[in-house]
C-alpha cells in the first residue's frame, strides 16, 4: 500500500533538492538535482554518512528527499537517513515511470537518475513502511514460509528416491499428510544397497529437522499473537474460514488495516481484482491480476474453499454461481466477500457472529 502523501507540497520550494539512489552492497549511485536541473551524479560508498556529509556540507539550507528502489536492504537504509532528519521514501520499482531507452540501456547511473528526476516531478510515492515490531514478528513469519517450502521439497524428494529406486508405498501411507507410521516405516526400510540406505537417511534427517522447526516457529507465533495481538487475533478466528496461521498472516504482513482507506485499496494490495485492459470501444477482462501479495492471495483462496463449508451465506452464494462459472473463478468472488469481512470486522474491531438465520449478524457484507 502506497504513502497517502506525495513530495508535490514540495515542489514550489526552489530550496528543495531530489535525491535518487540506485544501492548496492558496495557502492551507491548517486543523482541530486532541483526542480529546474540536474546538479550531480556521482558513485560512493555503500554509507550513509557519506552522503550525509556530502549533502551538509555542499547544501546547509536546503531540504532533502532521498528515495531508492526496495530490494534486499529493506526498510533499513531509509531509517538510517530518517533518524538524520531527511525525508527518505523507498519505491517499488515497478511504479518507476521511464522511456523505453532506459528500459533498453538499463544501468546504475541511469537508475538513479530516472528516480532522482521522477521524484523532483512528483510522481512517485513511497511504499508503506512498517514499524521495527511488525517488520521483525512478519520477518518471523515468512520464515516459517520458507521453513514450509524447503520441507515440501524434502517430501518431493523422498518420493522422487521411492519411485526411481521401484519402491512401492503401502496403499495406508499413499496421501498428501504423512502420519508417524510412514516416517516409521521409511525409517526401518530395508533397501538393496548400504548406500541408499545413508541417501535415504540423509533425506529423513532434513525431514526431521524441518518438521520440528515448523512447529517449533509455530508455537512461537501463536504465542507472540496471543501475547501482542490477542484482540486482532481473536477477531480473526472469528471468521468462518480463517484459521490460526492465516489470521497470523494478516497480523504479520497487514498490521494496522486503518492504512487503507477502502475496502477497494486491501483488495487492490492482495491482488483480488481483475487484469483490465482497454482500448478505445475494447475492454478486455484478463482474469485475475498477476500484481499482488501472494502469501495473502493464496491464503485467502485456500480459506474460502473451507468457509464455503462452514458458513451459510457463502455456501448459498457459491450454489448460486455453480453451473454459470467455474469453481475456481466462484471462488476468487468468495475470497473476495471473506476479505471483505475481514476488513469491516478489523476496522469496527468486531467479532464476527455466524447466524444461520441472517438476522443478527453484526457485521452485513
Amino acid at each position: 500500500m502506497y504513502l497517502e502523501s506525495k513530495v508535490s507540497h514540495v515542489q514550489e520550494n526552489s530550496n528543495h533538492l531530489f535525491v535518487g539512489l540506485d544501492v548496492h552492497k558496495i557502492n551507491w549511485s548517486v543523482c541530486i538535482r532541483t526542480r529546474e536541473f540536474e546538479h550531480h551524479k556521482f558513485s560512493q560508498p555503500a554509507d550513509v554518512a557519506v552522503l550525509d556529509n556530502y549533502l551538509k556540507k555542499r547544501f546547509p539550507e536546503y531540504s532533502v528527499t532521498i528515495a531508492y528502489e526496495a530490494g534486499c536492504f529493506g526498510f533499513s537504509i531509509s531509517r538510517l537517513f530518517k533518524e538524520r532528519g531527511y525525508n527518505c521514501l523507498v519505491i517499488n520499482a515497478a511504479d518507476i515511470p521511464g522511456t523505453d531507452k532506459e528500459d533498453k540501456h538499463k544501468n546504475d547511473r541511469s537508475d538513479c537518475r530516472k528516480i532522482a528526476r521522477e521524484l523532483s516531478n512528483g510522481s512517485l510515492k513511497g511504499i508503506y513502511e512498517p514499524s521495527t515490531s511488525q517488520e521483525s514478528f512478519r520477518c518471523m513469519f515468512r520464515q516459517r514460509q520458507s521453513l514450509c517450502s524447503d520441507f515440501r521439497k524434502t517430501k518431493t524428494r523422498i518420493r522422487s528416491f521411492l519411485l526411481c529406486y521401484g519402491i512401492a508405498c503401502p496403499q495406508e501411507f499413499e496421501r498428501n499428510n504423512w502420519t508417524k507410521a510412514f516416517r516409521v516405516w521409511l525409517g526401518k526400510l530395508a533397501l538393496s544397497d548400504p548406500s541408499l540406505r545413508m541417501a535415504l537417511d540423509s533425506l529423513l534427517v532434513r525431514y526431521d529437522f524441518f518438521r520440528k522447526e515448523i512447529l517449533s516457529i509455530e508455537l512461537k507465533l501463536r504465542k507472540y499473537g496471543k501475547t501482542y495481538q490477542d484482540k486482532t487475533f481473536k477477531i480473526l478466528k472469528s471468521i468462518p474460514g480463517i484459521g490460526p496461521i492465516v489470521s497470523l498472516a494478516f497480523i504479520a504482513e497487514i498490521g494496522d488495516v486503518n492504512r487503507f482507506n477502502r475496502i477497494d485499496n486491501l483488495c487492490s494490495y492482495i491482488g483480488l481484482v481483475p487484469n483490465i485492459y482497454q482500448s478505445g470501444d475494447t475492454i478486455k477482462v484478463k482474469g485475475i491480476t498477476k500484481r499482488s501479495h501472494k502469501i495473502l492471495r493464496s491464503y485467502l483462496v485456500e480459506s474460502a474453499w473451507t468457509a464455503v463449508r462452514r458458513d451459510p451465506e457463502l455456501i448459498e452464494y457459491y450454489k448460486k454461481h455453480t453451473g454459470k462459472m467455474l469453481p475456481n473463478k466462484i471462488i476468487i468472488k468468495v475470497a473476495r466477500k471473506l476479505l471483505v469481512r475481514i476488513y469491516y470486522c478489523l476496522k469496527t474491531d468486531c467479532i464476527y457472529e455466524l447466524n444461520h438465520n441472517h438476522s443478527s449478524k453484526k457485521v452485513i457484507v
